[in-house]
């Protein structure tokens, strides 16, 4: 991995930190911002002073946790958009079957499993998601269109390079280092506007 991905990365959530806080977006979307730049800051250290094994469980331990902060923002957008029956019952069903994805197995620190881990997460994210476009009554504004379409491709920009049957070359690497980067920049859309 290069630093560049990494540093537009930085750019790019530090704008959105700021911008978040600045229009006093909910917490969660400045608790996004805030940990993807931190993440990206310390991931240049790692990147060059540390071994491959330590930077791997670096690596998915912040994929993890990115995951974990997708899903409560999901959360988050979900319960002010849908009534609280549906937001309560949707949660507890994708997030429970994201658990027993990840748990069906014992786990351990494999790479196989570190990877089933976050791809279960992510798809829970767009699970989460999905009833926004079922359900009957969402009260849409143009900041939680532009949040849901962020999480949305932001999700899938994790989830489909890991798949193995999207693999087929060279050009999957700036896959893994890019996805995430137009879903990143739809949610610094949505943290600037002002509804």
């Amino acid at each position: 991995m290069t630093a560049a991905p990494i540093i537009f990365h930085a750019v790019i959530a530090a704008a959105g930190l700021w911008l978040a806080i600045r229009t006093r977006r909910p917490l969660t979307l400045s608790v996004y911002f805030g940990f993807v730049l931190v993440a990206s800051l310390a991931g240049l250290p790692l990147l060059s002073h540390t071994g491959k094994n330590a930077y791997r469980l670096a690596y998915f331990s912040v994929e993890i946790t990115h995951s974990l902060i997708l899903v409560a923002l999901a959360v988050d957008l979900m319960a002010h958009l849908v009534s609280d029956r549906l937001a309560v019952f949707w949660s507890v069903f994708w997030i429970s079957l994201a658990l027993v994805g990840i748990f069906h197995k014992r786990p351990n620190t494999t790479t196989a499993a570190l990877l089933d881990t976050s791809i279960a997460l992510q798809f829970c994210v767009l699970g989460l998601l999905l009833v926004l476009v079922l359900a009957p009554n969402v009260r849409w504004t143009r900041y939680a269109r532009l949040c849901a379409s962020g999480i949305a491709l932001i999700a899938l920009g994790a989830a489909l390079p890991h798949l193995h049957w999207l693999q087929s070359g060279e050009q999957i690497i700036i896959a893994f280092q890019l996805s995430d980067l137009v879903g990143l920049g739809v949610l610094v859309a949505a943290a600037r506007t002002s509804q």
